[in-house]
């Protein structure tokens, strides 16, 4: 029988092949050129969007009950008026129009991204298909096509149903300004879910943390809790929220520059004297009822904060998926205060990624070569447009 030298140092026949199988996969990976960035990246952008679309109750049932449900809350809140006495009419449908597209954002996101992990793991961590940078953009940006059908439906029933402004050509600019306020607040939703669905693989504890930190966010916000009431040591997390944010834009929309209709003599005096009294314009329902004054400078504050929201959050959902799937959640690892190979671990992927190679095994060797150690977090930087194979 002949000698042979295998992966842990026993001899036997199998084990020989098993090498020069190896080393001739390894020397033929080595000659192949990789694909490059924007190739995957298109490739990942259109397989994400050809998956939605033909998921059935991810697309079509969604927009269905958004539709009924914009629908029924349209006929609930028709034609909200701008008499003195339908304020907190006006404010319930905005309150709607924020909320829910925020929790419904948060969650589609969140879940497709946990049930996919095992898909990720495969196709990245197993295979090295693609490049985390390139998988991670296109998995949330290839849904937005269908994404931006939401907003749609909440901006028409937002101007046909329950009517804020209906004045002429001014309601082309409001409703459009409408539109992209619902943009921007579902994007920072969407962030949100991306960052928690990277914190976990359970989808059950994906959830559970879903609702242990939107109860939080929703609550810190002024349609729910005067700013007064909210202890000092918390008080700073509203400034993370989106709906914080969302609550400010959207408010500001609904209220600026509008002049209310005319209380009667006997609604004046006897139905709605404090309301008749107290509300002629919208900046008085804003000074009034949340401490708003200076509204142009809080409506575009409120919109640069949740494009930082939307970065912000997606941003360190790729620095988790880095961390997990390039240095196997070992943080010392990643920062560069341990070095470490296969051989002496045996539980680290140490592929490196800055120089994108596979090396050649040399099949006369008796003992596998170690392979190439793992550099510092500076990888994180050059993984993202790093040079293709030669």
């Amino acid at each position: 029988m002949r000698d042979y030298t295998d992966y842990t140092g026993s001899t036997g026949t199998k084990g020989s092949c098993n090498t020069k199988v190896t080393a001739s996969v390894e020397a033929l990976l080595a000659g192949q050129r990789r694909a490059s960035w924007w190739t995957e990246f298109m490739e990942i952008w259109k397989r994400t969007l050809i998956a939605r679309l033909r998921q059935r109750f991810a697309t079509r049932l969604t927009i269905i009950q958004n539709v009924f449900i914009m629908v029924l809350v349209g006929i609930f809140f028709f034609d909200v008026g701008r008499h003195p006495a339908k304020i907190d009419t006006r404010n319930g449908a905005i309150f709607f129009l924020l909320t829910h597209p925020l929790f419904s954002a948060t969650f589609e996101a969140m879940l497709p991204l946990v049930s996919s992990a095992a898909v990720l793991h495969r196709e990245f961590q197993t295979k090295r298909l693609y490049r985390l940078s390139s998988f991670f953009l296109a998995r949330t940006t290839g849904e937005l096509p269908v994404v931006l059908v939401f907003p749609l439906i909440h901006t028409a029933g937002a101007w046909g149903l329950m009517q804020f402004h209906t004045d002429g050509v001014e309601q082309i600019g409001k409703n459009l300004d409408f539109f992209g306020m619902a943009v921007v607040s579902l994007l920072a939703g969407q962030s949100f879910g991306y960052f928690l669905g990277s914190l976990t693989q359970d989808v059950e504890v994906a959830i559970s943390l879903a609702i242990v930190t939107l109860v939080p966010l929703f609550l810190l916000n002024p349609f729910i809790l005067d700013a007064s009431l909210i202890p000092g040591g918390i008080a700073w997390v509203r400034y993370l929220s989106q709906f914080f944010y969302g609550f400010r834009a959207y408010v500001t929309w609904c209220w600026q520059d509008m002049e209310l209709d005319a209380c009667s003599a006997h609604e004046a005096a006897v139905e709605f004297p404090k309301e008749c009294a107290l509300y002629h314009t919208g900046a008085d329902v804003l000074r009034h009822r949340f401490g708003i004054s200076d509204t142009e400078e809080i409506r575009g504050s409120a919109f640069a904060c949740l494009f930082a929201l939307t970065l912000g959050f997606r941003l360190l959902a790729f620095l988790r998926f880095y961390l997990r799937y390039e240095y196997s959640d070992n943080w010392r690892l990643a920062l560069g205060l341990l070095q470490t190979d296969d051989n002496s671990s045996g539980i680290f992927r140490t592929r490196s990624t800055s120089t994108n190679a596979v090396l050649a095994a040399d099949s006369s060797a008796d003992t596998p070569h170690p392979r190439p150690r793992r550099s510092s977090i500076s990888n994180l930087v050059r993984g993202f447009m790093f040079k293709p194979l030669a």
